[in-house]
């Protein structure tokens, strides 16, 4: 009887043994394969991250070529020097009467006071002021008359006018040029387009026809609703450097 209770302790021993190491190694098997699973997982992230970092820089590169081969553009060059042109001459060309300049400044002082400014508002921390934002350049005036406050589209669709009513050169121009280069923003669904006349800092003409057209690109405030902050050309701008 002691011989068979020795063999059964025995046996439990042996059998507790064996549990045991069942355990211990399916702990360590677990162990090792959560950090495999961790492992794997944590260099797909890298590979990911890799992945959307590359497609990123192509991104930004395959708009970095396209602004250059854009701006190198015999085209575009032409528009530039027409329109910092006809921009010079307009006030002369329109002619216009103290009357017919009154009512002009007071279409554009309505769209500001009525759609812009409101607009502003919502995306400013401050209530934005009407002295701070209308121009005071006769020029500049006209062509946000022309193309903004007396554009018969609604807004986000006052691009759409290719020709102002006018027979102003500058109208001449934004009727040759204004197509191609609308087509090619919307082709490539950019947001907007502006170029830029670098020795006044003056936007000459941008695409979804908001009204900095064609405030200076060095004045403050500027309207952060569509600049994000205050745009402003480097100090001395390079012709063929390029700014994005």
């Amino acid at each position: 009887m002691a011989q068979f209770k020795y063999r059964h302790g025995s046996i439990n021993r042996a059998f507790a043994a064996y549990v045991l190491s069942i355990a211990l190694v399916s702990s360590i098997s677990i162990l090792i394969a959560q950090r495999e699973l961790e492992a794997e997982a944590f260099n797909k992230l890298i590979a990911t991250h890799e992945i959307k970092a590359t497609q990123v820089e192509n991104y930004f590169s395959q708009i970095r070529h396209q602004i250059e081969t854009f701006s190198e553009n015999h085209m575009v060059i032409s528009a530039m020097k027409d329109f910092a042109a006809a921009f010079k001459t307009i006030f002369e060309e329109r002619n216009l009467t103290p009357e017919a300049e009154a009512a002009l400044q007071a279409r554009v002082a309505e769209y500001y006071q009525e759609n812009f400014l409101p607009k502003l508002a919502d995306n400013s921390q401050t209530a934005p002021h009407f002295t701070d934002y209308f121009p005071n350049e006769e020029s500049t005036q006209i062509l946000q008359d022309l193309y903004i406050a007396n554009n018969p589209n609604q807004l986000g669709s006052k691009h759409k006018l290719a020709r102002a009513s006018d027979n102003s050169r500058y109208s001449d121009h934004h009727a040759r040029y204004h197509p191609v280069l609308r087509n090619f923003l919307e082709k490539f669904s950019y947001y907007d387009i502006f170029l830029i006349d670098i020795d006044r800092g003056i936007s000459c003409i941008l695409f979804l026809k908001k009204p900095i057209l064609p405030l200076r690109c060095s004045q403050d405030p500027m309207p952060t609703a569509i600049w994000g902050k205050p745009f402003k050309l480097p100090e001395q701008p390079k012709r063929q450097a390029l700014h994005i």
